[in-house]
């Protein structure tokens, strides 16, 4: 029998089981978010008093620093949370999961109402397009193309999404 070799890049050496809850998003979330308090359990945040900062990783890999606050209703993302709200255009009745990767590190799944997971991010208006503003041109191509010894010059026109050739 041969032997598979499996590098330590493709392969997660891990005996931290993740911990993973999720919230649907009801009433004012915007602001603030609670974490469960049966979750709290499994988050490092220390003994010390005041306002710790975690990070919370998005769908697409882009992350958003926010505090965890402890009160006696509970914990809360707090400062930082309604940016990660308006960034993803979350909107009521959505559900966010959540996995706890340790030290302070969230990564999340975000679902919409009809339960699906959500792909439209647009980081500028409610999509991920890696912070770069989607902007048209006019583009001009130049033909590879020999006639009679001249290049021809073909310019997009009317319909942008449409290239026109000439042969």
């Amino acid at each position: 029998m041969e032997a598979i070799d499996i590098g330590a890049d493709e392969f997660e050496w891990s005996t931290v089981k993740r911990q993973h809850f999720f919230k649907v998003l009801i009433g004012d979330f915007t602001r603030r978010l609670r974490i469960p308090s049966k979750f709290v359990k499994h988050i490092d945040i220390g003994k010390e008093a005041g306002n710790k900062t975690a990070m919370l990783e998005g769908p697409t890999g882009r992350t958003w620093y926010v505090s965890i606050e402890k009160t006696t209703d509970g914990m809360f993302f707090t400062d930082g949370w309604s940016n990660f709200v308006q960034d993803h255009s979350l909107k009521e009745y959505e559900f966010l999961v959540f996995r706890y990767n340790g030290s302070m590190h969230f990564s999340l799944l975000i679902f919409d109402k009809t339960a699906c997971e959500r792909e439209d991010f647009d980081l500028c208006n409610g999509k991920d397009n890696g912070g770069l503003k989607e902007e048209k041109l006019d583009v001009v191509y130049v033909d590879g193309g020999n006639r009679k010894g001249k290049s021809r010059i073909h310019q997009e026109e009317e319909n942008r999404n449409e290239l026109i050739y000439e042969r």
